[in-house]
């Protein structure tokens, strides 16, 4: 039986629908040697940091009739208490704003007061008939004021 993406309209859940993990990779830490982890001197859980994201579009010569990919690299930082496979991914074509998507990188939970944070490289790969201007990615937590996205443009390759 096959699964639907749906609209989520719960305040907890990020907008827009769910996408499947075969559109992400989780990079190697070795990717980054220079990142091992962030240690804070207070125990730190209510917002979570800004992602760092950077976005690319590039025509697509893979897929038949679906004319662009758009690239999305990112460097979260997970709450050592968090693992990835709690992540659930969201999209959402902006409905104010023309030319931008959002991606929502959701853990629905508030996690356990921590001094580590992990950087955590999460890449989006996605087919689209779509050409952005930009993208905004946020790292969401089950309370969506403390929830905390980064916009940025949309290289064109």
């Amino acid at each position: 039986m096959s699964s639907k993406p749906t609209i989520q309209c719960n305040d907890k859940i990020p907008p827009g629908i769910t996408f499947s993990t075969s559109f992400v990779e989780f990079s190697n830490g070795n990717d980054y040697p220079d990142i091992q982890f962030l240690n804070l001197t207070t125990p730190f859980n209510d917002k979570p940091l800004t992602p760092i994201v950077r976005a690319q579009i590039k025509p697509n010569s893979a897929s038949k009739g679906v004319p662009y990919v758009l690239e999305v690299y990112n460097i979260v930082f997970l709450y050592e208490n968090i693992s990835t496979d709690e992540l659930t991914f969201y999209i959402e074509q902006d409905p104010l704003i023309a030319g931008l998507v959002n991606f929502y990188i959701s853990y629905g939970r508030t996690p356990s007061p921590t001094i580590n944070l992990t950087p955590t490289p999460i890449n989006f790969t996605i087919p689209t008939f779509f050409n952005p201007s930009s993208v905004q990615v946020f790292l969401w937590n089950d309370d969506p004021e403390t929830s905390r996205g980064t916009l940025t443009t949309v290289k064109k390759s």
